[in-house]
């Protein structure tokens, strides 16, 4: 989601984010509030993505991690150590997010 566009654009929006973070990212997705934490995000967006699209993703991302534990095993879920890419992991990612 951050991770396109000219450099300068996608290290302004992770400065903020770093910021809103307060270094530390795990902990600030896995506590995550709509009702708390709505307000330091506010004015963060990045190219054709809101606001609302960034509090979307925290939303999610805190669900999934409440679920699985972590990105990592929700990644690991389809992985097969004789898989040439990581395509298949991706796509399940993907689903599941």
């Amino acid at each position: 989601m951050f991770a396109y566009g000219n450099v300068k654009q996608i290290e302004n929006t992770l400065k903020k984010l770093i910021i809103v973070f307060d270094g530390k990212p795990y902990s600030f997705i896995k506590n995550f509030s709509l009702s708390k934490d709505s307000k330091i995000i506010s004015g963060i967006k990045h190219r054709f993505y809101s606001e609302d699209d960034v509090l979307k993703l925290f939303i999610i991302l805190n669900k999934e991690i409440k679920k699985h534990k972590s990105i990592k095993q929700i990644f690991l879920q389809g992985y097969n150590i004789s898989d040439e890419n990581v395509k298949t992991e991706y796509q399940i990612f993907q689903n599941t997010l």
